[in-house]
């Protein structure tokens, strides 16, 4: 199986040049599936008829006629009857499992309580619950009061360190929402815009394919090998 995995291109009113490559090497070598990992569009940045005229956005809608497209919801677009009606031949998912891998886009990795005993069996059945409580809820608290933790760990001594300790804790949040007795091969997420292998002495692997908006980079899975690839 050929998956090709991208995230964070955040489509607004602007064209994404990296995202429009990609697209381009998508349609040159269609994969068995192409998975958009959340924040696609930025539905807090712009409305959705705004967002509609993209060029890039019409350009991955044509590509969905062509190439299966699974669009996984993320923190910037949460909505997903928006989604449904910019990309009408997509499938829209809180998080899905492929070929020995979990996809999912990484934000509620934040909510402490999602590894909760016994919140866990419940949000593992309504992951939509999960998602409108850090959405309405669990987000404009930690904003309100500066708690993003992205904005923490850019205050740590060392970033290498930091970044190590946020992503065991992005691989044990994911690990709670995946039926981890089924992932046998990786957990693939976003959110971060870090690309790269992290946490590789844990099984399965944690991986992110970084944002394509700002580096460029997607995870191509051939065969159940991942490897990050820069457009």
């Amino acid at each position: 199986m050929n998956i090709f995995e991208f995230s964070d291109s955040h489509l607004k009113k602007t064209r994404c040049p990296n995202t429009e490559a990609l697209l381009d090497i998508a349609a040159q070598e269609p994969p068995d599936l192409l998975i958009g990992n959340g924040d696609v569009i930025d539905l807090w940045a712009e409305k959705e008829e705004t967002i509609a005229g993209n060029p890039t956005v019409k350009k991955l809608e044509f590509l969905s006629r062509e190439i299966p497209l699974l669009l996984i919801l993320g923190n910037h677009d949460f909505d997903g009857d928006t989604l449904e009606k910019l990309f009408p031949n997509a499938t829209i998912a809180f998080n899905y499992y492929t070929d020995g891998f979990w996809f999912e886009h990484g934000h509620l990795k934040d909510v402490f309580w999602q590894g909760w005993p016994i919140l866990r069996p419940i949000f593992d059945a309504r992951p939509e619950w999960a998602h409108w409580i850090f959405h309405h809820l669990y987000q404009p608290w930690r904003e309100k009061f500066d708690l993003n933790p992205a904005n923490q760990k850019l205050k740590a001594s060392s970033i290498d360190f930091v970044y190590r300790q946020h992503s065991r804790n992005i691989w044990y949040r994911a690990l709670s929402f995946a039926d981890w007795k089924k992932v046998q091969k990786g957990i693939v997420i976003g959110h971060d815009h870090v690309f790269g292998s992290w946490v590789p002495e844990y099984r399965p692997q944690l991986w992110d394919g970084g944002s394509i908006r700002d580096d460029g980079t997607y995870l191509k899975i051939t065969d159940g090998i991942p490897e990050v690839i820069k457009v």
